[in-house]
């Protein structure tokens, strides 16, 4: 491209060129082209003098880059992506779960805590007249001696069915069994002795209690209290604790959800058909809840198909 200080200077040789051709043209027409010679060159005169004008001011001009200008970019080279550090993941660092809190509110499970006595199933539902029997379990990280524990119950709802055991007593499968005392309403005292100590566990099947239904519904509660809980030092074993449980009276049949006499499959069905919320007609809630969980739901329609087909002798609520 033709730079702009060298315009001015062409221009003028243009017009010298011009002038020597137009001067022998006049000679060799003899003067003929004279006047036309001067106004052409007048009118470039006047051309080069207006360029001149224009130019004045930018002699010796040279471009000068100007430096907020981009950068001419280089094809075929990949420009290094910009990664934000705020977000950029760091991989092989696991995220920390968040620590839950726990609440002091709950029940502990008697499992992992020495010195812990409870009752087993801690709901059961059971029927009017019936006898039914529950369990005492002990947590134990250490062989237990001696023991001394106090029940407690409604006497006008249940009572100790005294001619199974020890006076409604007997030992469990883990346990031992020294002395019993039923005779007070309400309350059953239970207390036993090994000089060698006796199986260091965490869920130790002491003691079974056999119990007799009354023909009134209701919810009993079943509290226990643990006097004694001592190793073969006699040093208590960790911090004695008793957990109670609830048994509930009702004329119903566990498993017979539609009353007809019978536990089949259709119990199961119409459990589950419930469960799903389509609410099948002839359902006893109270019947089909069969794992004493205070819910109906889909483990209940289960257990009653494997009471049908004989796979459990009893469901877990009696």
């Amino acid at each position: 491209m033709l730079k702009k200080e060298y315009f001015f200077i062409f221009a003028l040789i243009g017009l010298a060129i011009a002038y020597v051709f137009f001067s022998l043209l006049v000679i060799f027409t003899g003067g003929k082209w004279g006047r036309v010679v001067n106004k052409k060159l007048m009118t470039g005169a006047m051309i080069v003098a207006f360029c001149a004008v224009l130019n004045t001011g930018n002699i010796g001009y040279s471009q000068v880059t100007d430096p907020t200008l981009a950068p001419t970019p280089v094809y075929g080279t990949l420009a290094p992506p910009v990664v934000n550090p705020t977000y950029a993941p760091v991989y092989g660092t696991a995220i920390p779960e968040p620590t839950a809190t726990p609440d002091p509110a709950a029940t502990p499970d008697p499992e992992y805590h020495a010195g812990n006595v409870w009752i087993e199933p801690v709901n059961q539902t059971v029927k009017s007249g019936s006898i039914f029997q529950t369990e005492i379990h002990v947590c134990s990280d250490q062989k237990v001696s001696a023991y001394g524990f106090d029940v407690t119950y409604n006497e006008a709802l249940i009572s100790v069915e005294r001619n199974y055991g020890v006076s409604g007593v007997e030992e469990g499968e883990d346990g031992f069994l020294s002395a019993v005392n039923s005779t007070e309403p309400g309350i059953i005292k239970i207390s036993g002795f090994d000089v060698s100590g006796q199986y260091p566990g965490n869920d130790l099947r002491f003691l079974i209690i056999y119990w007799s239904a009354g023909s009134t519904e209701g919810t009993v509660p079943l509290d226990i209290s643990v006097d004694t809980l001592v190793n073969e030092e006699t040093n208590p074993i960790g911090d004695p604790t008793g957990i109670g449980g609830t048994v509930i009276i009702s004329n119903v049949t566990l498993g017979d959800v539609n009353s007809d006499g019978v536990i089949d499959i259709v119990d199961a069905l119409l459990t589950s058909q419930h469960y799903v919320g389509l609410n099948p007609p002839d359902v006893n809630p109270g019947a089909a809840d069969v794992d004493a969980s205070g819910l109906v739901d889909i483990v209940d329609a289960l257990l009653i198909a494997q009471k049908y087909v004989g796979l459990i002798d009893k469901f877990p609520g009696e």
